[in-house]
């Protein structure tokens, strides 16, 4: 009994989330240093809450993602739950966008780009969730 295709291209995705967070880390401390002011209350603010906090979710996907290469299933429920909650949240912000468009102070174009942005994040996590859900189908992963 061989793996499904699909899971050769989610084997890729997990790669690209962990590379993406690895990334986001100093990103989110320089960024939330830089654009919200040099303050110590910022500063605190970052490295004590939002830092710590990526960095767990940064473990947590890299262990999801090492059971995921030794063929588990708990790592495809956890991620197609995972993109799910995503996949609602892109819905929400999309229907906020919206419902606030007579409050945006940004224009048409920014009114626009956010709507575009939520539908592509939901057809994305709709997408992985559909393929973690049929790895979850699979006799492979039966075990």
């Amino acid at each position: 009994m061989s793996k499904p295709q699909i899971s050769k291209f989610l084997k890729i995705w997990q790669i690209i989330e962990l590379i993406g967070l690895a990334f986001l880390l100093p990103v989110v401390f320089f960024g939330g240093i830089l654009f919200t002011g040099d303050g110590m209350t910022v500063y605190d603010f970052v490295t004590d809450y939002i830092l710590p906090a990526m960095v767990i979710f940064w473990v947590i996907k890299f262990v999801t993602y090492r059971a995921f290469i030794r063929n588990k299933r708990w790592p495809l429920l956890f991620n197609f739950i995972q993109n799910m909650l995503i996949a609602l949240f892109s819905l929400a912000l999309g229907i906020f966008t919206v419902l606030g468009y007579h409050n945006d102070p940004f224009g048409l174009s920014t009114y626009i780009t956010f709507i575009i942005q939520s539908l592509v994040f939901l057809a994305l996590f709709l997408f992985l969730s559909k393929s973690y859900y049929k790895c979850l189908k699979d006799p492979f992963y039966q075990k």
